[in-house]
């Protein structure tokens, strides 16, 4: 019988270990991803319609594959629409959707090279739990739809889907509806002044926004752009710069290498060891990054392109967008009104009050599982099945991305992939990482397929299903 894999979530994450999965597990195997949307590959980051929204690397760094770099130049190259075919270069600056249509491509280039297709579904519907089944050899899955599936193991791909709650109740950046009517007659609010902000601040003016945009974050900072003239030899750093060392020689170092050989240069060599490195800092040396380097990790980390950078700097120029390096004090917002808020500048006593019709939280999804309103995540830790990571940034995982549950021992049917493992991994939020991510877990997963003996079908609920070739309706 076929060993069943399945997956939550059909973004970015989870099609990337689907596309691994496929290439290696035997024909008889099966994969079933849970995604409530059409088509699986593009979630939410490469699901925008805004021609605006490019990657934030350059096409040569962001094939899907670890072992075949240039995938993705020559995905672009061999494209049917010339408009594709002209950012096959690996300096270029691709728009995200064309990402998502590669990631797309992909996936179903695997599904078709399997003898058996079948062996691949996406069941658009939501998991709401999952719990072991009799004999405790397999899982349950129950979707929203009261539908029912039995699986050998479940990884939880659910990415930054999880993004449904907002600070203050202010709108989510992912928010596709045009912001018309009030937000036409005012200036409008951001809270948060990174790659998110930008993003937002982007759709507004392609749906015809043309008002100030006011971003606030508590340091007033951007991302920094991307330079390509920079050399690429990167300085070496290595886990025991970190590991019998506190943060402040760390630091020191980076800002030696960063006069010596640009800042740039030096955040590319440190990004390799990143991972390593976070593994071997304790809770508190974690905890002190977070509150004292996160931020500036991220500007220069998660860079904007050279052409994103310029409209940003014209935007500023005009006085078309002001940023506030300060915190908000109170909102308050009537039902039909504007946004009453106050805003704490930075070293100031007193607060100062504003009107925004409209406000946009761009500040990062929320991954505290205590009040993530996720049936299936408030199932699994209420269960005891996984539990909090100890930073509050997501999901508690090992080595091997197996969660952990409440007792303290790792799952033996559920795994972990993608930002929920931040925690554990920290630079996991970028197609670079999760990349490798994929792969390994898909090999570890593919190996215990292999060493499983008593194999189980998939069985439906009592409620039909539509199943047209590898969809699930």
């Amino acid at each position: 019988m076929a060993y069943k894999i399945g997956i939550v979530g059909g973004g970015l994450s989870g099609s990337l270990l689907a596309i691994q999965l496929l290439r290696r597990l035997p024909e008889t195997d099966e994969v079933i991803v849970f995604e409530p949307r059409s088509v699986c590959g593009r979630g939410l980051a490469y699901g925008t319609n805004c021609a605006s929204h490019i990657l934030n690397v350059p096409a040569g760094k962001i094939s899907i594959f670890p072992d075949r770099r240039d995938d993705f130049i020559e995905w672009l190259a061999t494209s049917d629409d010339p408009e594709i075919r002209r950012y096959a270069t690996a300096a270029s600056f691709v728009p995200r959707q064309i990402f998502g249509d590669y990631v797309c491509s992909r996936l179903d280039q695997s599904i078709k090279q399997r003898f058996r297709p079948e062996s691949f579904a996406h069941v658009r519907d939501t998991v709401n739990s999952a719990y072991p089944a009799e004999g405790g050899q397999k899982l349950h899955i129950r979707t929203e739809r009261d539908q029912i599936f039995e699986v050998d193991h479940l990884v939880l791909a659910m990415g930054n889907s999880l993004a449904s709650q907002t600070r203050y109740g202010f709108l989510h950046p992912w928010n596709t509806e045009r912001t018309e009517g009030t937000s036409m007659r005012g200036p409008i609010l951001v809270l948060g002044s990174g790659l998110t902000a930008v993003d937002t601040l982007l759709r507004l003016r392609e749906t015809g926004y043309e008002g100030q945009v006011v971003f606030l974050s508590r340091r007033g900072l951007l991302p920094r752009p991307h330079d390509l003239t920079e050399p690429e030899n990167h300085p070496a750093f290595t886990p025991t710069d970190a590991g019998t060392q506190p943060l402040s020689t760390l630091l020191a170092k980076v800002r030696n290498n960063a006069r010596q050989f640009g800042w740039r240069t030096t955040i590319d060599g440190l990004r390799p060891m990143s991972q390593a490195i976070w593994q071997t800092l304790d809770d508190t040396k974690r905890r002190r990054f977070i509150r004292h380097l996160q931020t500036w990790w991220d500007v220069h980390r998660h860079r904007m392109s050279r052409e994103t950078a310029q409209i940003i700097d014209a935007e500023m120029a005009s006085g078309n967008l002001k940023i506030i390096k300060g915190r908000i004090s109170k909102a308050q917002k009537k039902p039909g009104q504007s946004w009453e808020i106050s805003i704490r500048g930075h070293g100031q006593e007193t607060s100062e009050d504003f009107c925004f019709p409209v406000a946009y939280d761009c500040t990062g999804p929320r991954a505290d599982l205590e009040t993530i309103d996720v049936p299936l995540i408030w199932f699994l830790n209420n269960m005891g099945h996984i539990r909090p990571d100890p930073l509050g940034l997501g999901i508690d995982v090992d080595d091997t991305c197996q969660a952990i549950r409440s007792n303290g021992r790792s799952s033996k049917f559920l795994s972990v992939i993608g930002p929920l493992t931040r925690g554990k991994f920290w630079e996991i939020t970028a197609a670079a990482e999760i990349r490798n991510q994929a792969a390994t877990l898909a090999e570890d997963l593919s190996n215990k397929a292999s060493s499983r003996y008593e194999r189980t079908s998939l069985i439906s609920a009592d409620l039909p299903a539509t199943i047209t070739g590898r969809e699930i309706l």
